[in-house]
């Protein structure tokens, strides 16, 4: 796996993260906004609202964690910039929570 390319989820990335974060049914619910929402926002947003909520906080610029890729080359047809096939995400940074909790994400 010496091919992977790790990336910040920036607002240009958008597109990618939203595509791996809707192909996992916890994810495409959550959004990880866990991580920063206060639990009541969590709950209400469930789904779309989180999604919405996540979408704001790339665009803003804060880059909240790392894009994976694999590969040399975007999938065919395929207008995504992107230099290999997105594999996964991880959330990085400060949270509302403790260092000590884990996502299963």
């Amino acid at each position: 796996m010496d091919d992977l390319e790790f990336k910040p989820a920036t607002p240009a990335r958008w597109d990618d993260l939203a595509r791996v974060m809707a192909s996992f049914h916890n994810s495409s619910q959550c959004w990880c906004a866990y991580w920063y929402l206060s639990n009541a926002g969590y709950g209400a947003g469930w789904g779309d609202g989180n999604r919405d909520a996540f979408e704001r906080l790339v665009k803003s610029g804060a880059e909240p964690g790392l894009l994976a890729y694999s590969g040399s080359v975007p999938p065919p047809g395929s207008a995504s910039r992107r230099v290999g096939i997105l594999i996964g995400s991880i959330a990085a940074g400060t949270s509302r929570h403790s260092t000590t909790r884990m996502s299963g994400q």
